[in-house]
């Protein structure tokens, strides 16, 4: 029926061909493209490089305050960046559960 409306204003029929009405996801654009496996893998050895420094650094940092007598207070913040920094690592080198690959494979 020509001129009827759903509730919420738009016009009732058939939805839009593929195409009409909707624009294509950005990778599918002409112009445009995801990075490359080159550009991805670089990002992920700066993030998991920064997150061992951290890593290293506040146990470093704990080893020296424990040994030059600093009270509790003063070392819980790098108790907390420690562990931290430390479920990160544990959580990049834990095996997808969704995939098929992993260790036991």
């Amino acid at each position: 029926m020509a001129g009827e409306t759903t509730s919420n204003g738009k016009p009732k029929g058939p939805p839009p061909e593929e195409g009409e009405g909707f624009a294509a996801p950005p990778h599918t654009q002409v112009g445009t493209k995801g990075p490359t496996q080159n550009i991805i893998n670089y990002i992920w050895a700066a993030i998991v490089s920064g997150i061992l420094l951290i890593f290293l650094g506040s146990g470093a940092g704990m080893v020296v305050s424990i040994f030059v007598g600093k009270d509790a207070s003063a070392i819980q913040p790098l108790i907390t960046l420690f562990t931290a920094t430390l479920g990160f690592l544990a959580g990049v080198l834990t095996p997808s559960p969704v995939s098929n690959q992993g260790a036991g494979q």
